[in-house]
């Protein structure tokens, strides 16, 4: 990343914010102003952060990128773990707490896995095209508290369910707000496709507080999910996605 965006209070901030559980990357803490997705204006509601120039989602121009074939390879090192999860509201997140032996490395840096969760639909656009789910992998730096994000894009294209999205929907929690711990065993291999060829730029959280900063690396090949399945994710939490954002003259790099 060429220029850091954190300061040391936002970063304290967000770092705290995500062990509540709170943010997209996870739920909002109680006394914070309510946001919804009907209202997205949400630098009104008093985020002030959501108003910034170096916002996520955005449209990804794919003849715009600038193509390298020396951007670093993403490292993934996934293991199994039993799954935490909880319905915040906005979307149904899945903790771990063995972020130690699950993170990524990219450009000599290692983030541990904290969560991930879902959109429907999607959040980012290519070329002006929305696809049917989005799913955010969200990693954090240890030393800086940093986060990046893998964003996986998936359609329902399958005859078939995807056993790892299945396990996934089979434990959604009957309440919100509330995480329940299973004993289902999930490995994040298992969501990744087999081409990790990527787009990259720098954005922010795309719920509240959205703090700008964040390293987005969202993968080129999309991955299948059933018609079944598409419609349990919609019947939970339907167009969870936050409009499109302004590049303010963003460069969004693509490895190839």
């Amino acid at each position: 990343m060429k220029k850091k965006y954190f300061t040391k209070s936002v970063t304290a901030l967000l770092f705290a914010v995500l062990l509540l559980g709170c943010t997209e990357e996870g739920k909002i803490e109680k006394h914070s102003p309510h946001w919804d997705y009907e209202n997205p204006i949400w630098q009104n509601v008093g985020y002030t952060d959501c108003g910034g120039t170096v916002q996520t989602p955005i449209n990804i121009q794919t003849g715009s990128t600038i193509q390298s074939s020396q951007l670093s390879e993403v490292m993934f090192n996934y293991n199994p773990f039993n799954m935490k999860i909880v319905d915040n509201g906005h979307t149904v997140q899945v903790n771990t707490d063995n972020a130690i032996t699950n993170n990524i490395s990219i450009d000599g840096v290692t983030y541990n896995f904290l969560q991930f969760h879902y959109h429907t639909h999607s959040e980012h656009e290519i070329d002006g095209n929305t696809d049917q789910m989005e799913i955010h992998l969200v990693h954090q730096d240890p030393v800086t508290s940093n986060l990046a994000v893998i964003a996986i894009m998936l359609n329902a294209t399958s005859a078939t369910d995807n056993t790892f999205i299945q396990s996934y929907l089979q434990n959604f929690p009957s309440e919100e707000d509330i995480e329940v711990a299973t004993s289902t065993s999930l490995n994040l291999n298992a969501i990744l496709p087999a081409n990790k060829n990527y787009y990259t730029y720098t954005g922010s959280l795309t719920t509240p507080p959205c703090s700008q900063g964040l390293k987005w690396i969202i993968l080129k090949e999309k991955m299948a999910v059933s018609s079944s399945q598409l419609n349990a994710f919609q019947e939970r939490h339907d167009i969870n996605a936050r409009p499109i954002q302004p590049l303010n003259g963003r460069i969004v790099l693509e490895k190839i």
